[in-house]
Order: C-alpha cells, then structure tokens, then sequence
C-alpha cells in the first residue's frame, strides 16, 4: 500500500498532527491526494459510521467521513471520501472503502487531500507513525 505525503503549509493550514487550526489543533493528518482517488483501509475492522464532517445542505453538505473501528476498538475516520461501503460492512487492510472529494469546492487554493483521525479509548492519538509504518 501507497502512504501518500502528509499536506505541507497551504493558504488553510498545514496538515500534521496538531497542527494550529485557530484556536484548536488539528486532530489528525492529512494525506494528500488527487480528487477521486481510491482510498483504501488502513485496518482490519468494521465500518460502524458513515457521517457528515460539515451539516447537511449546501455546499459543505456533500463531504462525507467513514468511521472504522478496528478489532482493538480504535476508531479511524477517513474525511472527505464518498463512500462504496456501508454501516455493518466487514473490512480487511487494503480493502477499498471510497473516493476523496474534491475540497477545492469549498477551500479555493486548498492541497486536495483525505484526512485521517484516530481516536483509542476517547482520546486522540497521532496517526502518523502508525500510517508511515507502510
């Protein structure tokens, strides 16, 4: 499996693992990639969530993230990728769970990019290594 770079500095933020979002921290990392890329499973699990980053209608309304969690309970979110799976879905590594959007539609000048978040006994944790591991 292909891990694509982490998003460097653009006109709306950088995209590593806390990195400054106002006056919050980024939860996650962001991968960048080309609209309609295939996104794959980074894990073994099931697909307990599929949600709306942003609330439904207009143009924000149509992102979606797919919530997996693993057979350890860890939650991994992948943001702003259509899904080809449902709620229920058993999933292995690898298995294709969905296509990014395309963010320029709302971030004009934006690196077209999936995000990743992972989340272990309520907390956040940083994904980072754990996808570089590849």
């Amino acid at each position: 499996m292909i891990i694509p770079p982490i998003r460097k500095q653009d006109n709306h933020g950088a995209g590593h693992y806390h990195a400054p979002r106002g006056k919050r921290l980024h939860n996650g990392i962001d991968l960048a990639c080309y609209p309609e890329s295939i996104i794959l499973s980074d894990i073994d699990g099931y697909v307990s969530k599929i949600g709306y980053p942003y609330p439904p209608g207009g143009k924000k309304g149509e992102y979606r993230y797919i919530e997996i969690i693993s057979s350890e309970g860890a939650r991994y979110r992948y943001f702003y990728v259509r899904p080809v799976v449902q709620v229920g879905n058993e999933i292995m590594e690898g298995n294709m769970i969905g296509l990014s959007q395309d963010l320029s539609k709302i971030y004009p000048g934006i690196t077209h990019h999936i995000h990743v978040e992972i989340i272990v006994d309520g907390d956040y944790v940083d994904p980072t290594d754990l996808l570089e591991g590849y």
